[in-house]
C-alpha cells in the first residue's frame, strides 16, 4: 500500500550524551546539564517505498540556552534518494520507482552545533517497485508440445504510485526450423517476385536486388502482453525451451523470468495392412509402405506390413514387383496420414494387358505431357501477373490469343498484398472463360523463393467444364555475387480432375528455367495417370532444352526443343510424381517401360501458340512415333498421329481443340478422351 505520512511529531531515538537525561519524562534540568538532539519524522515508519511523498525531518535540541542548531548529514550521497536542509528541518525525497532496481537504506544524522558529541540518527529503509509471485506459482514448469495452455503470474508489491502494471515478453525458438519473412527482392512483395517472370517473356530481362532476414519458429505464444495473468500455449510440434519475462511498466529493469520447457510429444505408433485378392495360385508380388518395408506376398488374404508408423506420419502403399503375367492394382494405399491402425488397403491382382496397346498409350500420354507442360506454365504466369490487381479492367496479351479480367473480393493476402480471382479468356475481349483460378495461399520458401497454391476450373470453348485443378508452385530466383538477377526458375506440381470420361485424376509436375541472357532453357513437364481399362498406371517424364527466339525488344516469338525421356508403367495407384525442383523430376514406383526422344518448336511462346507448332514423340523400342501439329491459325486446331516408324503405316489418330479437349483412336479401334491435355481415362 501506498506510505501515508501525517506530520506527528515522534521522537525516534533519544542518546544519552555525556550529562544524564530523562527521554519522554520530567528532566531535572540544571544549569550544568548538556545539550542533547532528537529528531522526528513527519510519518512513523522507518520504511519507504520508492516514489513516495518526500519526508519532512525537525531537529530538536535541548539544553542549549544558546539556540545554535545542528548540522545534517546524509548517506548515501547518491543512489538512494536526495536530502536537503535548512536551519532545524531537513527533507529527504526517495528516488523515483523508475530509478531504483533493488532495495537501499539511508542514515540521516543531526549534529548539535553548541556540543558536536551530542547528536541523533534516522536509519530509513527504501523499499524497490518488486513483482512477486502468487501463491503456488512456479518459475519452471514441463509442457508437452501440442497441449493445452499453462497460466502465468505475477504481482507487483511497493508501487507507490499506483499505475503500474505487469508487461510480458517471450523468447525461444525452435531449433532448425529456418524460414524467411521478409520480402527478397528489394521493392517487390513476394506474390510480385513471380510476376517477374511475365517480363522475361515481353522484356527480356530484369535486375533486382536481394534484400532478406532470418528468423525462427518461435517456441509458443502467450494469450496477451500484459496484465497481471496471462496464458503461455506451447507450439503444436517441437521441443525447445521459452523464456517469458514478466517485466514492471513503471521500471522495465524490474523483471520475473519463468522458464517452461516444451517437450516433443510420444508419438503412438500404428500398422498398415489390408487384402491381397486374384492372385494366380504359385504367383508372389512385392508391397511397399513408402517406397521402403518391402513385403513379399505369396497368396491372397491378409497382410501387414511390419513396420509401424507414428501417428500423424503418411503411409504409401505401391506394388514393387508384380506377379508375372499380371499387374495388380491398389485401392485405399494413400498418401494419407495415419491415425489408427489401417486395414482396408486393396490389392487385386488380374492379367496383364497387351503391350502394342499399352505402348500407344504411353507414347500419346508423353506427347500430351509436352503440351500441357507449356500450357500450365503459360498460364500460371499470366495468372501470377494478375492477381495482385482488385478490378482489372479486360487485357489482351500481345498476340491476343487470351485476355484475362480479375475480381473484387480477394481469396488470399500476404506481406499485405491482397490477391484476388484471375480469369482467362479465349480471345482478346473477355468474352469465353477459359480458366477461373484464384490464390488460396502463399509463402516464402527459402532465400529468394516463394511458393504458391491454386485452384483453377478450365472450360472448353463452347463452354463447358473440362476439370479441375489444384496446383502447388514454386518460383525463386538466381543471382550472380553482386545480387543481379540471372535467371527465374519456376516448378510445380498438381492434380487435375477431369470433369468427364472415367474422372480419373492426373497428376502433374514441370519445372523451368529463364535465364537473363537470352540463353536456352532447361524445363521440362511429366505425367502420371492411372487406366483402369488397362489395368494399369503409365507415368512419364520428359526433360526438354528449349531455345527462344526473341525480337529486338527481347520479346520471345519462338521457340524450338530437343531431349530425351523415359516411360513408366505400373499397377493402378502405384505411381507418385516426386516434388520438382528447379532442374528435375521423377516417378517414383513402377518399372522403365521405354526410352523416348522429343524435338519440335512452338510459334510463340504463348498459350495458344500459331503454326508453325509442331513436334515429334519418337519410341524406337516398340516403334511408334508420336506427332501434333497446330492445323488452323484462326481456330487453333490440331491433329494426332502416331505412325509406325519403319512403315509409316498410321496407328492412331485423334484432333484437338485449343484448349486440349479431343479424342483419340488406337488401333484396336478403342478411344479415350482428352481433357486439358490428359487423356481422360
Amino acid at each position: 500500500m501506498r506510505s501515508k505520512f501525517n506530520f506527528v511529531s515522534v521522537i525516534l531515538g533519544c542518546l544519552w550524551l555525556s550529562t544524564l537525561t530523562n527521554c519522554g519524562g520530567h528532566s531535572s534540568s540544571s544549569a550544568g546539564s548538556s545539550p542533547s538532539v532528537s529528531i522526528a519524522q513527519s510519518g512513523s515508519s522507518t520504511s519507504v517505498d520508492a516514489g513516495a511523498s518526500a519526508v519532512t525531518l525537525t531537529a530538536t535540541v535541548a539544553n542549549n540556552a544558546s539556540n545554535a542548531g545542528v548540522t545534517w548529514a546524509f548517506s548515501p550521497s547518491t543512489g538512494c534518494g536526495t536530502f536537503s536542509s535548512s536551519g532545524m528541518t531537513a527533507t529527504y525525497t526517495p528516488p523515483a520507482e523508475a530509478a531504483l532496481n533493488a532495495g537501499c537504506s539511508v542514515s540521516i544524522k543531526a549534529t548539535s552545533v553548541a556540543k558536536t558529541s551530542a547528536s541523533a540518527s534516522l536509519a530509513l529503509n527504501i523499499n524497490a517497485l518488486s513483482l512477486g509471485l502468487p501463491s503456488g506459482e512456479k518459475l519452471a514448469q514441463t509442457v508437452t508440445a501440442g497441449t493445452a495452455g499453462i497460466s502465468l503470474s505475477a504481482t507487483i508489491s511497493h508501487d507507490a504510485s499506483g499505475s503500474a502494471a505487469v508487461n510480458w515478453s517471450i523468447a525461444g525458438a525452435i531449433p532448425g526450423l529456418k524460414h524467411k519473412t521478409n520480402v527478397p527482392w528489394s521493392g517487390l512483395k513476394t506474390l510480385e517476385r513471380s510476376r517477374v517472370l511475365q517480363a522475361f517473356q515481353r522484356q527480356g530481362k530484369a535486375k533486382l536486388l536481394l534484400s532478406s532476414e532470418d528468423v525462427q519458429s518461435s517456441c509458443g505464444s502467450l494469450s496477451s502482453s500484459s496484465g497481471s495473468s496471462i496464458t503461455y500455449t506451447p507450439p503444436a510440434t517441437g521441443a525447445c525451451t521459452a523464456t517469458i519475462e514478466a517485466a514492471t511498466s513503471v521500471n522495465p529493469n524490474v523483471t520475473q523470468t519463468f522458464t517452461v520447457t516444451v517437450k516433443a510429444p510420444v508419438a503412438n505408433t500404428y500398422t498398415v495392412g489390408g487384402t491381397v485378392s486374384g492372385l494366380n495360385s504359385g504367383a508372389s508380388l512385392v508391397l511397399l509402405d513408402n517406397n521402403a518395408d518391402a513385403l513379399t506376398v505369396s497368396g491372397n488374404g491378409a497382410f501387414t506390413f511390419a513396420t509401424a508408423l507414428a501417428s500423424g506420419t503418411t503411409y504409401t502403399v505401391t506394388v514393387g514387383t508384380e506377379p508375372s503375367g499380371e499387374v495388380c492394382q491398389v485401392t485405399n494405399g494413400g498418401p494419407a496420414a495415419i491415425s489408427a491402425n489401417v486395414s482396408n488397403v486393396v490389392v487385386a491382382c488380374a492379367a496383364a494387358s497387351s503391350n502394342g496397346l499399352v505402348a500407344e498409350r504411353a507414347l500419346a500420354q508423353t506427347g500430351l505431357a509436352i503440351a500441357l507442360a507449356e500450357n500450365v506454365l503459360i498460364s500460371q504466369i499470366e495468372i501470377m501477373e494478375a492477381s495482385g490487381e482488385q478490378d482489372a479492367p479486360c487485357t489482351a496479351s500481345l498476340d491476343g490469343t487470351v485476355s484475362m479480367q480479375t475480381g473484387s473480393t480477394p481469396t488470399f493476402t500476404l506481406d499485405g498484398d491482397a490477391l484476388y480471382p484471375v480469369t482467362l479468356y479465349y480471345g482478346p475481349i473477355c468474352a469465353q472463360p477459359y480458366i477461373v483460378a484464384e490464390i488460396t495461399g502463399a509463402a516464402q520458401a527459402g532465400t529468394n523463393s516463394g511458393t504458391l497454391t491454386e485452384t483453377a476450373t478450365y472450360y472448353s470453348p463452347s463452354g463447358a467444364v473440362l476439370g479441375t485443378m489444384a496446383l502447388n508452385e514454386t518460383v525463386s530466383a538466381q543471382e550472380s555475387a553482386s545480387q543481379t538477377l540471372t535467371a527465374l526458375q519456376a516448378n510445380g506440381l498438381g492434380i487435375f480432375t477431369p470433369a468427364s470420361g472415367a474422372k480419373t485424376p492426373v497428376q502433374l509436375g514441370l519445372y523451368c528455367t529463364i535465364p537473363t541472357n537470352g540463353g536456352n532453357w532447361p524445363c521440362g513437364g511429366g505425367v502420371a495417370q492411372d487406366f483402369p481399362a488397362l489395368k494399369l498406371a503409365i507415368g512419364a517424364v520428359t526433360p526438354l532444352i528449349l531455345t527462344p527466339t526473341t525480337d529486338t525488344a527481347g520479346k520471345v516469338i519462338s521457340l524450338t526443343f530437343s531431349g530425351s525421356g523415359s516411360v513408366v508403367t505400373g499397377p493402378v495407384g502405384s505411381l507418385t510424381l516426386t516434388n520438382p525442383s528447379s532442374a528435375s523430376l521423377a516417378i517414383q514406383g513402377g518399372t522403365a517401360y521405354t526410352t523416348t526422344t522429343a524435338n519440335g518448336g512452338a510459334g510463340a511462346l504463348a498459350l495458344f501458340p500459331p503454326t508453325p507448332t509442331a513436334w515429334n514423340l519418337s519410341d524406337a523400342t516398340h516403334d511408334e512415333k508420336f506427332q501434333i501439329s497446330v492445323i488452323d491459325d484462326t481456330t487453333r486446331d490440331l491433329s494426332i498421329t502416331i505412325s509406325q516408324i519403319s512403315t509409316g503405316n498410321t496407328l492412331a489418330t485423334g484432333s484437338l481443340d485449343q484448349s486440349g479437349t479431343g479424342s483419340i483412336t488406337y488401333s484396336d479401334g478403342s478411344t479415350a478422351a482428352i481433357t486439358n491435355w490428359t487423356l481422360a481415362d
